[in-house]
This record gives structure tokens, sequence and C-alpha cells, in this order.
């Protein structure tokens, strides 16, 4: 995998084409701290692409908010408590918009 900074993506984006070709994927960093992932796509796999990274950016922020429930404990609540939090929270936000 090739890491390539800010600046030096500035400086050779002529060569962007050849390097994503060359190296799959480009990590670009800051400060010497990863950034972004560049990866080549074309017309034929470019919606294909979209989905499955949004499919994983999904995947990743699900496991991040059940690793979370178990640290707070809530991942024990039974239906009827999750019923019962939501009901509060609409309660909450309609007398909320009552005060407008």
């Amino acid at each position: 995998m090739k890491f390539l900074s800010v600046r030096e993506l500035r400086t050779s984006t002529n060569k962007l084409k050849s390097l994503l070709a060359k190296n799959g994927n480009i990590i670009v960093t800051t400060n010497g701290k990863p950034l972004s992932l560049m990866l080549p796509v074309d017309e034929a796999n470019m919606e294909e692409t979209l989905n499955d990274l949004t499919r994983i950016r999904a995947k990743r922020v699900f496991g991040e908010m059940q690793m979370q429930s178990v640290k707070n404990g809530t991942d024990k609540m039974t239906m009827a408590e999750i019923d019962a939090e939501i009901a509060a929270y609409r309660r909450e936000r309609k007398n909320k918009r009552a005060y407008r």
C-alpha cells in the first residue's frame, strides 16, 4: 500500500492515475497521520464500490454502537424498557416543541 502526503498529492496529481494502477490503494496522510483512502474506480464499478464502502461504514458504526451498549449496560434492556425510553424521549421532544 502506498502512502502519500497531502503535499505530495498536490504536486503529483498528474501521476495519480498511474499510482493507483500500480499500488491499488493509496493512503493520504497529513502530518504523518492517515487522512483518507483512495482507491481506483471506473464508471463500471463506481456505484458498486460506493455501495460496498457504505456497507462497510455502516457495519463499523453498528459494531461501535454494540460495544458502547455493552459498556453502558444497555445491551441488557428488555423491549419494554426500550419502548419506555423511546416514549419518554418523544414526550420530551413534543414538550420542547410546544414551548417554541
